[in-house]
């Protein structure tokens, strides 16, 4: 692709944080109105499928979220970069 190596690996390590701080945001969320209401309840027997269908449903919920943010996000990027450079070269620069 053209893209350094070392570049790309800068890249991906950024994306691991940024990825760790939304998780850690996803199950702050889940502990915070699913678990505490359920442990502030005395954890009852019959809410835990509840519980762990929850925790289950929070995993693909915050994976289409991060994948659908970054899709927007990256292609208003992608059209920003290409009107600037479009810009640049009609003013003869490069």
């Amino acid at each position: 692709m053209g893209i350094d190596v070392i570049h790309a690996l800068d890249a991906i390590a950024e994306v691991e944080r940024h990825a760790k701080s939304v998780s850690r945001r996803f199950i702050k969320l889940f502990m915070q109105d699913v678990w505490k209401p359920f442990a502030d309840a005395g954890m009852p027997e019959d809410r835990w499928p509840a519980v762990t269908e929850a925790m289950e449903r929070t995993r693909p919920l915050a994976s289409s979220a991060m994948l659908g943010m970054f899709r927007q996000v990256m292609r208003g990027e992608v059209e920003t970069a290409f009107s600037d450079i479009a810009k640049r070269l009609s003013e003869g620069k490069r």
